[in-house]
C-alpha cells in the first residue's frame, strides 16, 4: 500500500495526465490478505495504512484508469470505485465476499456502490456475496468498457492515449468538478468503514469467519 501512496503523491505533481492502475498474472486482485492480517502484530497499522491509501485514491486530481485483466474481490474490486474509468477483459469478474471472510466493506463501497449501480445491486454484491461477470458488471455500470482479453492493453493505451491531448488543467479542474460534491462524504465513509474493519478483528465471531475463510483457502 506504501507503493501506491508514493505513486500517487509522485504523479500528483508531476506533467502526467493519468493514472493507469494494472496487475500482473491472471488475477487483478483478491484484496487484503486475511491470513496476514489475522496474524499481524499491530494489524491496525494494516487498516492505518488502507485508511491513508484510500484517501489517496479519494483526493487524487487526476484520472485513474484501471485495466483488469481477470478477477478481482473484496478490495481488489472496490477499489475500482474510487477509479475514473475502468477496462475489463471478458476474463475479469467481481465479487466482494466481506461478510464471509468476517469482515466489512472497504475503498468507500458502502457509499460508492449504491451510488453507482443502485441499491438493490450493491445489496446483492455487499450482502449477498454475488459474483458478476466482467460483461454484468459492464451491464450494471460498474466497468466502463469489457473488451477481449487480448484487446485489453490496446484498448487501455486508447484511453491512455486519448488524454495526451488534453489540456492538464482543464482534466484536473474537470475532474474536481465531478469529484468535489463527494469529497466530504468519501472521507468520512473511509474512517467509518476502518473503524468497523478494527471492530470487526476484535470480534470473537468475525474472527471465526476469518479463520474459517482462511481455512477454505487451502
Amino acid at each position: 500500500m506504501e507503493d501506491i501512496i508514493a505513486c500517487l503523491t509522485k504523479a500528483e505533481d508531476d506533467l502526467s495526465k493519468a493514472v493507469l492502475l494494472c496487475a500482473k498474472g491472471s488475477i487483478f486482485s483478491y484484496g487484503l490478505d486475511v491470513e496476514a492480517l489475522m496474524e499481524h502484530e499491530n494489524p491496525q497499522k494494516v487498516l492505518d495504512a488502507l485508511r491513508k491509501m484510500i484517501d489517496s485514491f479519494i483526493r487524487f486530481p487526476k484520472p485513474i484508469i484501471a485495466a483488469v485483466q481477470g478477477p478481482c474481490a473484496s478490495l481488489g474490486a472496490s477499489i475500482l470505485g474510487l477509479c475514473d474509468l475502468v477496462v475489463a477483459s471478458n476474463r475479469a469478474a467481481i465479487q466482494m465476499p466481506y461478510t464471509l471472510q468476517g469482515l466489512t466493506p472497504d475503498s468507500c463501497s458502502s457509499y460508492l456502490l449504491p451510488t453507482i449501480v443502485g441499491t438493490q445491486q450493491a445489496n446483492s454484491l455487499l450482502l449477498g456475496n454475488k459474483i458478476l461477470t466482467a460483461f454484468e458488471a459492464h451491464q450494471i455500470g460498474y466497468f466502463t468498457e469489457v473488451v477481449s482479453h487480448e484487446e485489453l492493453m490496446e484498448s487501455v493505451m486508447n484511453h491512455m492515449n486519448s488524454l495526451r491531448f488534453a489540456a492538464l488543467p482543464s482534466l484536473v479542474a474537470t475532474k474536481k468538478l465531478l469529484r468535489a460534491p463527494h469529497i466530504a462524504q468519501l472521507v468520512y465513509v473511509n474512517d467509518s468503514e476502518i473503524r468497523n474493519l478494527s471492530a470487526c478483528l476484535l470480534d470473537p465471531h468475525c474472527q471465526s469467519h476469518m479463520q474459517t475463510f482462511v481455512k477454505s483457502m487451502y
